[in-house]
């Protein structure tokens, strides 16, 4: 998660400001862990602020829900986080 952060806000914020997609909502999908729920929010900040775009936030139970989703064209971004392993 260290390093998927600061990857994730560098390149939102290298993009440049589209003015001309501010019309529809873009949904992010992500699974309902507290890691999910920090990341997406930093994505809906990022997002609306660079383009003013509305983002929907979307909480799911496993990622096979999730790419349900994508696959039925509900949802434009995934946000997913690794899980940390204890032990080997």
């Amino acid at each position: 998660m260290r390093r998927l952060l600061p990857a994730l806000v560098a390149a939102l914020l290298f993009f440049a400001r589209a003015e001309a997609c501010t019309n529809f909502p873009i949904n992010v999908g992500v699974v309902d862990t507290p890691e999910g729920r920090i990341i997406s929010q930093v994505v809906s900040v990022l997002i609306n602020e660079r383009t003013g775009v509305t983002v929907g936030l979307k909480y799911f139970k496993s990622p096979k829900e999730m790419y349900r989703k994508v696959a039925e064209g509900k949802l434009e971004i995934l946000s997913r986080t690794p899980r940390a392993r204890c032990g080997s």
